[in-house]
Parts: C-alpha cells; structure tokens; sequence
C-alpha cells in the first residue's frame, strides 16, 4: 500500500507541475499578445491625433483669417470715420 500511494502522490505532483507549466505558459502569451495590443492602440491614438491636429490647423488658419478680416474692417472704419463702404478686391494670380 505504500507503494501505491507514493505513485498516487507522485503522479498528482506531476499533474500539478504540467499544469503549472500551462497554466504560466498561457500567461506569457496573454502578455505579449497585450503588449502588442497596447502598441496597436497607440500607434492607433497618435494617427488619430495627427489627423485630428491637422484638422484643428486648419480651423486655427480659417479662425485667424476671419479675425484678420474683422481687423481689417476695424481699422478701415477707424482711419475713414466709419464713412463709405469697403469694397473687397480679391487680385487673382
């Protein structure tokens, strides 16, 4: 009989080595699989940003362009009493 329950207890540490060694190998590839999740989303999140902040330049010239014309008609009125109508001549190339 001790015979037997030796073999018994070997073979149950030895299930529980093999699944040990799953059970860790399993983790190591959840966590490069992760790692190269989280590079996919950034590299995701830094296009997103970079279309993003070429759309926000863009707004930022059409918004300094908008003020530049305000000014433009600010000062015209200023320097001519605010007499008269400012025509806008646009000189094409």
């Amino acid at each position: 009989m001790a015979v037997a329950r030796k073999i018994k207890t070997l073979l149950t540490v030895n299930i529980l080595v093999f699944v040990g060694i799953v059970l860790f190998s399993v983790y190591c590839r959840i966590q490069d699989r992760s790692q190269e999740l989280v590079q996919i989303v950034r590299s995701a999140d830094r296009r997103m940003r970079s279309r993003s902040a070429k759309a926000g330049t863009l707004l930022d010239r059409e918004s300094i362009l908008q003020r530049l014309d305000h000014l433009e008609d600010v000062v015209y009125n200023q320097l001519n009493g605010g007499e008269g109508l400012r025509l806008n001549v646009k000189l094409s190339p």
